[in-house]
C-alpha cells in the first residue's frame, strides 16, 4: 500500500547530523528541543537562547530544563522552559547576585576540591618609600 507524502513525511525522524555537532551547547539545544517542543519553527530559537546564556547562564538553563521534565499540563514544555529560566535569570538580577548561573545549593571548590569560603584576593601593592603620608 502506498503512503501519501503526508504520511512519509510525518513518520520521518529529524535528527542532526553527527558532523553537524561541533559544540556541547548545540546539543544541549537540540535535547531542549527535541524533548519539548520537536517543531521545526523552534529550533532556531532555542538554539540562540543557549548558545547566548550558555557561558554566564548554564546553571538556570540546566535547572529550567529540569524544572519542565515532570511537567504535564495545558502549557507547552517548551513555553514553560523559557518562562522558568527568564524568572531565574531575572531574580538573579534582582538579588545582584553575579551572573554565574549558579543554584543556591552549588558550592564554589578550589583546585584542591576543598569548599572555597571566599573568592582569591589580590595582593596589595607594598607601599613605596617615596610616597607621601
Amino acid at each position: 500500500m502506498m503512503q501519501t507524502l503526508a504520511e512519509t513525511l510525518k513518520n520521518k525522524k529529524i535528527e542532526p547530523k553527527p558532523h553537524a555537532l561541533k559544540h556541547e551547547w548545540q546539543a544541549f539545544a537540540y535535547k531542549i528541543w527535541k524533548d519539548y517542543s520537536n517543531n521545526k519553527k523552534d529550533l532556531p530559537r532555542v538554539i540562540q537562547l543557549v548558545k547566548r546564556y550558555n557561558e554566564n547562564y548554564r546553571g538556570y538553563l540546566d535547572s529550567a530544563y529540569n524544572f519542565c521534565k515532570d511537567y504535564q499540563g495545558p502549557v507547552p514544555k517548551i513555553k514553560l522552559f523559557y518562562w522558568k529560566f527568564w524568572q531565574l535569570k531575572k531574580q538573579n538580577e534582582r538579588e545582584g547576585k553575579p551572573n554565574t548561573g549558579r543554584t543556591e545549593g552549588m558550592r564554589q571548590t578550589g583546585e584542591s576540591g576543598q569548599e572555597c569560603s571566599k573568592p582569591a584576593e589580590s595582593p596589595e601593592k607594598p607601599e613605596s618609600k617615596n610616597s607621601i603620608k
